[in-house]
């Protein structure tokens, strides 16, 4: 008997969006969310280790302007799922 899994992991929650604008005074960006299955996640082609069941958090270091972040999930079968996004960064 074979399980056949063609359906792509997603992102079921991520507490930054598109666009936003992120203020802080340490020059980092925290990551936290949470992927539909167990999955291995990078970000910014940087491995992520999961906090509990298949909740994820990373702190991204980063400079002011603009930040480009790139989320790749992919499941135990191999189908993968990618999520870019963009945010500004300014010191407050």
């Amino acid at each position: 008997e074979i399980d056949y899994d063609n359906q792509k992991p997603s992102i079921k929650q991520l507490n930054i969006s598109n666009g936003q604008e992120i203020k802080n005074l340490n020059k980092n960006i925290l990551i936290q969310g949470e992927v539909s299955e167990e999955s291995t996640i990078e970000i910014n082609d940087k491995k992520v280790f999961k906090i509990t069941g298949n909740k994820f958090e990373y702190l991204l270091g980063v400079e002011e302007g603009n930040v480009e972040i790139k989320i790749k999930v992919v499941d135990k079968a191999g189908n993968e799922y990618i999520e870019k996004l963009n945010v500004t960064y300014k010191r407050d």
